[in-house]
């Protein structure tokens, strides 16, 4: 594919690019820091869906810092506050004690507001983990600040 092809490709897309960043959310965890950025468009009116890329680092020995990527689909309400309910699957670089497998599922929920340039700031709670499909099996809960700015 040649660069100008990509180009009116990627013209195409419409969406938001978002960037959040966060931790663990039980006071159990050792607090490990999460990074994702990814892009979200909606599907329908009240259907969305999203792609994104993320890490965690880690510093307890069993455990290990690891990548992923992950799509995601489900409810976005539209407004100038949101929120939103989606599942999806994702595959991670490393396993360790806390997902044995590299095959994982995701499912977030969140909440905040948008405003009129469609810009959004807000809070999500996710959860990964391989549903059992091997063990161990704890997964990783997350809480994350999310911004989100149109794409095009």
């Amino acid at each position: 594919m040649s660069l100008s092809a990509l180009m009116v490709a990627l013209s195409h897309l419409t969406g938001n690019v978002y960037f959040s960043f966060g931790s663990d959310s039980g006071l159990h965890y050792n607090q490990h820091k999460y990074v994702t950025v990814g892009y979200s468009s909606a599907l329908t009116s009240l259907l969305d869906q999203q792609i994104e890329i993320g890490a965690w680092a880690v510093s307890k020995e069993q455990e290990r810092s690891a990548g992923y990527v992950a799509y995601q689909t489900g409810l976005k309400t539209k407004g100038s506050l949101y929120a939103s309910a989606l599942s999806g699957v994702a595959l991670i670089t490393n396993t360790d004690a806390r997902l044995s497998s590299v095959f994982q599922f995701k499912h977030t929920v969140g909440v905040g507001v948008r405003d009129y340039r469609n810009v959004e700031i807000g809070v999500d709670y996710s959860h990964i983990s391989n549903a059992g499909l091997s063990l161990p099996n704890a997964g990783r809960d997350l809480v994350q600040l999310r911004m989100s700015v149109p794409f095009n």
